[in-house]
């Protein structure tokens, strides 16, 4: 891509206000040293081991760094916003709440891990009636969508929901209070700063795309949201429903368009 091309793309997307805002500095340490704190606590509470509270804590936070990835399949190449979060200030936390989300993130139903999934589904649900209808949804850049308190909301009740799954699981943490795991989930998503062409920016909704626990985050969140959609809607319902993190489909939905009788 022209370079031109490429700096005036990521400057539209970092002058959505909504999304992000420039800032002057950012004291780095000084989220670390909040995020260091809440880690504390979850050591205090004999939750994470004396080795795993040091692999947590013992680095040198660096600013992340901002990037797009051309999509190349859509019209106008427009840029996928990666935020690099290696050895930031969150970065381990954000290690560690990925790990703690793998069993809630687990149990989610109809939700495809890969391709093969996704056709084995389909190929286990053929269904060949005249009003069968295949319909397929996208939600538009979920990752800076997603609402802080929502998500933070729909994760806890999740987390709470599936505990007594882990006992089916292989994780290698044990579980944490609930009001550790919200306070960590605020500390990640809250303090989002980054550079990008020696300018700084933070993120101000959604999670960032780059963030090892961002994937779980974000399908938890879409899990609950659609759920709770399901739950109150009360007209025609499709029979079958998958989905891959913000994309649904196939959504096979059977006699949806009935015709009516003359």
């Amino acid at each position: 891509m022209n370079k031109q091309d490429y700096l005036d793309k990521i400057n539209h997307m970092l002058g959505d206000i909504q999304v992000y805002t420039p800032v002057p500095d950012y004291n780095i340490s000084d989220v670390k040293n909040k995020s260091d704190t809440i880690l504390f606590k979850i050591f205090e509470r004999d939750q994470i081991s004396n080795k795993q509270y040091k692999y947590l804590t013992s680095y040198t936070p660096k600013i992340p760094t901002f990037y797009g990835i051309p999509k190349i399949h859509k019209k106008d190449i427009p840029l996928r916003p990666i935020v690099s979060q290696i050895n930031g200030p969150t970065y381990r936390l954000n290690l560690y709440i990925h790990e703690l989300l793998l069993v809630a993130e687990s149990e989610i139903p109809y939700l495809f891990k890969d391709t093969t999934a996704f056709l084995n589904y389909v190929e286990a649900n053929k269904i060949t009636t005249d009003n069968t209808y295949l319909v397929t949804m996208d939600v538009v850049s979920l990752y800076t969508n997603i609402p802080h308190d929502e998500a933070i909301k729909y994760i806890s009740e999740h987390y709470l929901n599936t505990l007594h799954k882990w006992k089916n699981y292989s994780v290698g943490v044990t579980p944490i209070d609930i009001c550790l795991l919200e306070e960590l989930l605020h500390t990640m998503l809250s303090n989002c700063t980054f550079e990008f062409n020696e300018n700084l920016y933070k993120q101000n909704y959604g999670t960032p795309m780059g963030a090892p626990a961002s994937v779980r985050i974000a399908n938890i969140f879409m899990y609950k949201f659609l759920d709770n959609f399901l739950r109150q809607y009360l007209d025609h319902k499709p029979q079958h429903i998958g989905r891959l993190i913000d994309d649904l489909g196939p959504i096979l939905c059977v006699d949806f368009f009935r015709r009516k009788a003359p």
